[in-house]
């Protein structure tokens, strides 16, 4: 990790809990280091006054980072491991304080993943997909021609799990692929032909998602997995427009998400079951979903939408419906914030960055769904 990306990980971190300052005791930090910290300033500029310090006086900036680390929740092993960095460069942690900001600690790497471009998933062939599995299972019976909508097909990672399903269900199957940029599908396409998924479908079109929604095709099911997190909510009111548009009448649309993400991701937003009851109340969808955990620990939600009249939904009400979700969303995670520095227990401070940044990203999406 590069100089640069600590000081910007830290300034993140800063910039989210003195805007969150209301609900956040660390804010109590800020207001400790003295010299270091001038309430009148942007956080960034206070960033500066602490980074500047670090260079004119490292023993200030020790300081001010035993306060920050000896308020946050750090596991034995942590401080072992960080303790043994601090060591090569004349510093190391005594009775509990931290005098060197943290490197390797499992809350910063969280922060620098949301910092950096995520991590693509890259499927494989012939490998068990659980999640997919149990997503696809209401195909396994078709027995007439259908359409299907992989939207943000990635490098295929539906493709596979299709792929295994039985030639009797995939001769009735159009597959469309969309995502937002050209490299992107030609992935797509790529992974359909090395896998020879086109000789046994009926069909197959890859669009960009501008051209798929400009055209006038009507499908059956529309699949999103693992995408709706990536999407800022102010974008999904004209996203579950044209979802509505295109899906038939008794059509689905299918949802699988982490509740959680495993690592970080920029602009991440992850998604509940009461943020899907929200966000689809009073819409043209009918609603189920199942929440459960993966083998790994990874916790799942699957989303079954199904279209129950012809009309669609004016955008209005999708639009409040978003508002309703992400107001709600906050409340519940200030309540866990709160109840997070109660507990004071040392292996949640990674799920304390968790819900620092998801709250940050949640408020300033909202702001933008609000001035639309």
């Amino acid at each position: 990790m590069t100089k640069n990306l600590d000081e910007f990980a830290l300034g993140q971190i800063i910039n989210l809990i003195i805007q969150n300052k209301s609900v956040h005791p660390l804010s109590s930090i800020f207001f400790s280091c003295g010299e270091s910290y001038d309430p009148g300033l942007p956080p960034n500029e206070n960033l500066a006054l602490i980074l500047r310090g670090y260079y004119e006086n490292q023993d200030k900036f020790v300081d001010f980072m035993s306060i920050l680390i000896g308020n946050y929740y750090i596991s034995g092993n942590q401080l072992e491991r960080i303790d043994a960095n601090l060591r090569k460069i004349g510093y190391k942690i005594e009775r509990g304080l931290v005098v060197k900001i943290l490197i390797e600690d499992d809350f910063y790497e969280f922060i620098e993943q949301c910092l950096l471009n995520p991590k693509i998933f890259k499927a494989e062939e012939g490998a068990y997909d659980g999640a997919l599995i149990t997503l696809t299972e209401n195909l396994m019976e078709k027995n007439e021609d259908f359409i299907l909508v992989d939207f943000g097909c990635g490098d295929g990672r539906l493709v596979y799990a299709l792929n295994n399903m039985p030639d009797r269900v995939l001769k009735h199957l159009t597959y469309i692929g969309v995502d937002k940029e050209e490299s992107i599908i030609k992935k797509t396409e790529d992974t359909i032909k090395n896998i020879d998924f086109n000789k046994k479908i009926k069909n197959y079109h890859i669009f960009k998602i501008v051209d798929f929604f400009a055209s006038k095709i009507y499908v059956d099911y529309i699949f999103m997995v693992n995408v709706l997190h990536e999407i800022p909510i102010y974008e999904l009111p004209e996203l579950l427009n044209y979802f509505e548009i295109h899906i038939k009448h008794t059509g689905k649309l299918l949802v699988h998400e982490m509740r959680e993400l495993i690592e970080g991701e920029i602009n991440f937003i992850s998604w509940e079951h009461y943020d899907f009851e929200r966000t689809f109340k009073n819409t043209s969808f009918d609603m189920s979903t199942r929440t459960y955990n993966s083998k790994s620990g990874a916790k799942l939600i699957n989303v079954h939408l199904i279209k129950n009249r012809e009309t669609v939904t004016d955008i209005e009400v999708i639009i409040t419906n978003l508002k309703d979700m992400a107001s709600n969303k906050i409340l519940i995670i200030d309540k866990e914030i709160e109840e997070l520095f109660q507990k004071g227990d040392i292996t949640l401070h990674k799920r304390l960055a968790y819900l620092l940044i998801l709250r940050h990203n949640i408020i300033k999406q909202k702001e933008k769904l609000i001035d639309r």
